[in-house]
């Protein structure tokens, strides 16, 4: 909002839904011994998976990822290396997915992450608060954090534990809440230089059904979906050169609740086969 989009949401840069340009980060970054501080418009540190597609195993993203965390903030983002093993980060963001909104509404975004001598164990929690809009078109605040664990169980095969927890107060009026939350655990086997297995499975909550719906305008399942949402997806990575890296992906979804989101509305579960090719230069 405010970038690619005005600042009331309607179309700025782009005139369709489908494809169109955008400017995900522009800030610059300043940095002296230990401390490194960025300032304007960057991803945010909340969660596992990122925007930028060679930065995942996977080719299709987690309901954590799409629905449940911003993707960039607007602000200042301060990270101190406080030690070989603990790095904290603090800073102040303009709120979710905002580069110049209409009301300006400052919120913390920040946390921390430690790994052990080897960098066998990793560990990332991460926080943002701040005041956001609601469904009644007023502003409440908004709290989500995120924790992250990932261990190398071998030499070739790590696992990633992933759990997030989001809530904005007075969603539907006075008192009247909103919350999402969900466990996500990873686990990647690297067969040898040019294959890597992985298997993903989630659980996320829509407690609420504030949060998934279509992500088209016009797509039929807009929700309200209140319950559960389950996805298991099994893919390889094939890096058959330095720059090029092939992922495909099976993927089945199923829901537990009220609704229908998959398949145009009609149906509460889906099989999808996927994969991308991606080169790097």
């Amino acid at each position: 909002v405010g970038l690619e989009t005005r600042r009331n949401g309607a179309n700025k840069w782009n005139s369709g839904d489908h494809y169109g340009l955008a400017m995900p980060q522009l800030y610059v970054e300043f940095a002296y011994n230990d401390l490194s501080v960025k300032v304007g418009h960057f991803y945010t540190i909340i969660g596992n998976e990122v925007v930028t597609a060679p930065d995942n195993f996977f080719y299709s993203h987690a309901y954590t990822m799409q629905y449940g965390e911003p993707f960039t903030h607007t602000g200042v983002l301060a990270d101190y290396k406080w030690s070989d093993s603990v790095t904290l980060l603090g800073g102040i963001h303009g709120g979710w997915d905002n580069f110049d909104p209409v009301r300006q509404r400052a919120g913390f975004l920040g946390g921390a992450t430690w790994h052990n001598s080897d960098e066998t164990v990793n560990l990332a929690v991460m926080l943002t608060s701040g005041d956001e809009l609601n469904a009644m078109g007023n502003f409440s605040n908004r709290t989500m954090y995120s924790v992250v664990a990932s261990l190398g169980l071998t030499d070739n095969l790590d696992y990633v534990i992933q759990h997030d927890n989001g809530w904005q107060d007075d969603w539907f009026g006075a008192n009247q809440d909103a919350e999402w939350y969900g466990l996500n655990q990873y686990l990647m086997y690297t067969i040898n230089d040019c294959w890597k297995a992985g298997a993903r499975f989630e659980w996320f909550r829509d407690d609420d059904g504030t949060r998934v719906a279509g992500v088209r305008n016009g797509n039929p399942a807009g929700g309200p979906f209140v319950g559960n949402f389950y996805e298991a997806t099994v893919g390889l990575n094939w890096t058959p050169a330095n720059n090029l890296v092939v992922r495909p992906e099976l993927r089945w979804d199923w829901f537990n609740g009220t609704g229908m989101p998959y398949d145009g509305g009609t149906k509460t579960e889906q099989f999808t086969a996927a994969f991308d090719a991606i080169v790097t230069f």
